[in-house]
């Protein structure tokens, strides 16, 4: 079991049948991986808060505490499990080395890439720019109707 994951497989929980949909059809809301450097995590656990005063809502799939040399593991597992990967552009995203990794596996296992800037003049990474992800401004109600559009 991978430790720092929500939304992992036990007794009784949603999981994912091999056509990378949930097996509970009356489950609608949407799991979301939160890419972002531990540098903005302030930004990121204010975005996750907004879950609670707005109309903004998702599963958070994202890893929750530094895990070494698993990361890795947790973060594909993750990301596998999520409808989409929300990329939380900071300050330093740029020069993140896992949060490139975390880009790179989601275009792998085709999970739409939803870009969000956290910080009006943030510089964007060469990789955003090269994969042509679109970044928009922190705006709950876009992001809202970017993860509400598969439904």
């Amino acid at each position: 079991m991978i430790i720092g994951v929500s939304g992992q497989s036990k007794k009784g929980t949603v999981g994912r049948n091999g056509s990378n949909k949930h097996l509970r059809s009356d489950l609608t809301i949407p799991r979301i991986y939160i890419a972002h450097s531990h540098r903005d995590e302030g930004q990121v656990s204010m975005l996750k808060r907004q879950r609670n005063t707005t109309s903004l809502k998702f599963i958070d799939y994202s890893i929750k505490k530094p895990l070494d040399h698993r990361w890795k593991s947790a973060a594909r597992y993750g990301i596998k499990s999520s409808d989409y990967l929300l990329l939380a552009a900071g300050s330093q995203t740029h020069c993140s080395k896992s949060v490139k990794l975390e880009v790179k596996l989601a275009k792998r296992y085709h999970i739409p890439i939803i870009g969000m800037k956290l910080f009006k003049n943030i510089k964007t990474p060469e990789y955003v720019k090269k994969d042509e992800i679109k970044m928009m401004k922190w705006d709950c109600k876009n992001l809202e109707k970017k993860i509400n559009k598969k439904k």
